[in-house]
């Protein structure tokens, strides 16, 4: 995953990791950062402003990595999203294409 995400911010741009459960995506999150690439997680456990804060960084450009559950993905409108990457596999085919379809819009 590290070696993933670090190849995919060497394009320019952003990344989303994709996981099914809030304990992954603050566990996956945090492993990225101890390993010097500054993501943030996001889930719907968040509070409204902590989700609002994640959300406006990585509209912004200030955050590049977000790992997230499913709940990641109204509001995204960010052109550069250079991959997404599936850390475990969503539970039905329309959830895994709605993440898949965030990257490449430019």
């Amino acid at each position: 995953l590290i070696n993933k995400v670090k190849e995919s911010l060497n394009l320019g741009g952003s990344t989303l990791v994709y996981t099914t459960t809030r304990k992954n995506a603050e566990k996956l999150a945090k492993l990225l950062n101890q390993s010097n690439i500054d993501a943030k997680y996001y889930h719907g456990k968040l509070s409204t402003h902590e989700k609002y804060e994640v959300l406006q960084a990585f509209k912004s450009g200030e955050l590049n990595v977000v790992v997230a559950t499913c709940a990641f993905g109204m509001g995204i409108n960010r052109k550069d999203v250079r991959a997404v990457i599936h850390h475990s596999i969503s539970s039905n085919l329309e959830g895994y294409v709605q993440e898949a379809g965030r990257a490449g819009r430019d």
